[in-house]
């Protein structure tokens, strides 16, 4: 049976192998998604980090903060590609000529954003900072040092560090939010925490197999998680969409604003049909009880996606 610090290992040592190839992969060619799955690695590092820290020895470069900012660069060109692609791709097609040609400016300045934040990616990912910041890393995880805790075996510890993570979940102010618009930051909160809790989950699923609490499984549990996670960007990228338009923009573009409103309606309709279980005190308790029942062994290898 792996010891709490030896699953964290495995952890971190499979986002670093995807990181250094995914790195390579970027520096090669412009791939979006290529730029987004480094992004998701450098953030499930962050997280182990984050949950892992009272069971590894963890170097400075390991740091919460340290690893943050090799993906800031990263954050920024993601979220222009974002934007670019919904303004482009999904929305400007369905907009009549008159709007599409009053966006046709913002686009190509988008498009000049986009291509400066690519050349900050590469530079950052060749800059010396961050190539000693994965040489140190790897220099640790070759000769990696546990806690006394993180060498206790990790079934033991298991239910206290899922009711931890669940507890913070369910005690985000988002839960509570009934205005989309007007509560926008306290969503962005809740879905990192929706988040955080993902990949926590996910490391752990081996644990778990087929275990159902009230009918909900936890493999099945993960895949809610990241629906919401979904559903709460999607609100978000609007709310960031708006900002960038502007009231006065968007005054002269009524279709857009239509769709725009109906977008926000059909993630929101979503959201609240699925935020339930997080409110009800008997699914809360459901949720509970699903986590710190786990199985003897490893059934399911642990999943990967972003």
């Amino acid at each position: 049976m792996d010891s709490w610090g030896q699953q964290g290992l495995e952890n971190l040592q499979g986002s670093f192998r995807r990181i250094k190839r995914l790195r390579s992969e970027l520096l090669q060619k412009k791939d979006p998604e290529v730029l987004h799955q480094l992004r998701v690695n450098l953030r499930r590092v962050r997280s182990c980090v984050e949950q892992g820290a009272a069971a590894l020895e963890l170097p400075r470069c390991l740091g919460a903060g340290s690893v943050a900012r090799q993906g800031r660069p990263l954050g920024r060109a993601r979220d222009l590609d974002v934007i670019n692609d919904q303004l482009s791709l999904l929305l400007l097609p369905q907009l009549p000529s008159q709007e599409q040609a009053l966006l046709n400016p913002l686009l190509e300045k988008l498009e000049g954003q986009r291509r400066q934040a690519r050349r900050l990616v590469n530079s950052h990912l060749l800059s010396p900072g961050h190539r000693h910041w994965l040489q140190r890393c790897g220099h640790w995880l070759e000769a990696p040092r546990l806690t006394p805790l993180g060498e206790r075996p990790l079934l033991e510890l298991l239910p206290d560090l899922q009711l931890r993570s669940l507890g913070s979940l369910l005690l985000q102010l988002g839960w509570q939010v009934e205005d989309p618009g007007s509560e926008a930051r306290s969503l962005h909160e809740l879905r990192k925490s929706v988040k955080a809790v993902r990949y926590q989950a996910e490391a752990f699923r081996s644990c778990y197999g087929l275990n159902k609490s009230s009918g909900l499984s936890y493999s099945s549990w993960i895949d809610e998680l990241k629906r919401l996670q979904e559903l709460l960007g999607n609100l978000q990228d609007l709310v960031v969409l708006r900002k960038l338009l502007g009231k006065k923009l968007l005054k002269q573009l009524p279709a857009l604003e239509e769709k725009l409103q109906a977008s926000q309606a059909e993630n929101w309709v979503a959201w609240l049909g699925l935020r339930g279980r997080y409110r009800d005190q008997a699914s809360r308790q459901a949720l509970r009880l699903l986590v710190v029942q786990m199985e003897s062994g490893p059934t399911t290898p642990p999943t990967t996606a972003p």
